[in-house]
């Protein structure tokens, strides 16, 4: 259904609702004053059409105008499969400032703990993947030897430096997230962050290494994990389409406000492509991606390939599944009718 038929529909249900209420308690209010006056239904009714009217009249042009700026916005583009490329490109993590600070903080804090250090400081996650786009924070990870100290002293010692040691102007806050140390810069008018994670090495020579994960709450006490960043390096690794899907479905969730954290979003689309031939347009592929979502959110298990016992599945509530899940049908029935949708779905940035 296009804009011009839904403001339409939508515009006669509300106006012509709350005109014919104003009328019911119009006259109720009359009748309070004077018992001798009778309710007329008819002119309830009367009220209700021409609300109808005004909302369904005014709801039409404003649909059309809307549907008229989805349209322009596509044919500029040059068709949907364009749109999105051009919306990619908008994704897509150029920032190079940041990048050079995080290089910056490397060697710094390679020269600070070298000697505790099992490796020199490097960056993790997303960006290192390739899969990160605008706005993305930077990892940096901070691999200890297994005679420093225990994980806990070991976050504390990042924290103390960064706290009491480190010197850089654009620097507005330290902040000790669940998993790491964050760094928030102000750079351009906008907060951009780099994550230091401080890990320590296990020593069994696989590459195994301990993590601590605090708690939000003031009455839970961090937990130890194991990770192998080997292993998701190993594990993470995609093709250039995966890269691109994934970029895409990151941009989505982000101007969306979707609850899907970015590693689940790296998974599902590792499971997703190893279950289902995906179409070779980028469009269609995105889309089907979106109803892979849709369609095992609810069910799917989602292990960390790191750690057995890290179920990223299970970083959702049952509520944000079906909300995901919601979403996921809402959206490619828009998109199904009326293709023009797709530029409220996948905003540039």
């Amino acid at each position: 259904m296009n804009k011009a038929m839904k403001y339409a529909i939508n515009g006669s249900l509300i106006f012509g609702l709350g005109n014919a209420l104003i009328d019911i308690f119009f006259q109720l209010d009359c009748r309070n004053k004077n018992p001798n006056v009778i309710f007329d239904w008819g002119k309830v009714l009367r009220s209700f059409g021409n609300g109808a009217l005004l909302g369904g009249t005014s709801g039409l042009i404003c649909g059309a105008l809307k549907d008229k700026e989805l349209e322009d916005i596509l044919l500029d583009a040059g068709g949907s499969a364009a749109f999105l490329k051009q919306t990619l490109e908008t994704y897509e993590n150029k920032d190079l400032a940041l990048e050079n600070k995080a290089y910056k903080i490397q060697v710094l804090l390679y020269r600070n703990f070298n000697d505790l250090l099992l490796v020199p400081p490097e960056i993790s996650g997303s960006k290192n993947r390739g899969t990160s786009i605008t706005g993305s924070d930077i990892d940096i990870q901070v691999t200890f030897k297994r005679n420093a100290g225990s994980i806990n002293e070991i976050r504390s010692f990042i924290e103390e430096f960064f706290n009491e040691k480190f010197e850089d102007k654009k620097l507005i806050k330290v902040r000790s997230q669940t998993c790491s140390v964050g760094l928030i810069f102000r750079m351009y008018n906008k907060e951009r962050r780099i994550d230091i994670v401080p890990m320590r090495d296990i020593g069994n020579g696989k590459g195994d290494s301990f993590l601590c994960v605090r708690e939000n709450s003031l009455f839970q006490k961090s937990t130890i994990i194991k990770t192998n960043s080997r292993i998701h390096l190993k594990s993470l690794k995609f093709t250039e389409k995966q890269k691109k899907i994934i970029k895409i479905l990151k941009g989505w969730k982000k101007v969306n406000d979707i609850e899907l954290p970015s590693i689940y979003i790296e998974l599902i689309v590792k499971r997703a492509s190893d279950e289902i031939n995906l179409p070779k347009g980028m469009l269609q592929s995105v889309l089907r991606m979106v109803e892979y979502i849709g369609n095992n959110v609810r069910t799917i298990r989602i292990i960390d390939p790191a750690n057995s016992n890290n179920i990223i599945s299970e970083y959702l509530t049952s509520d944000e599944k079906i909300s995901v899940q919601s979403y996921c049908y809402k959206m490619l029935k828009d998109i199904d009718e009326d293709e023009r949708n797709i530029v409220e779905y996948f905003p540039s940035m």
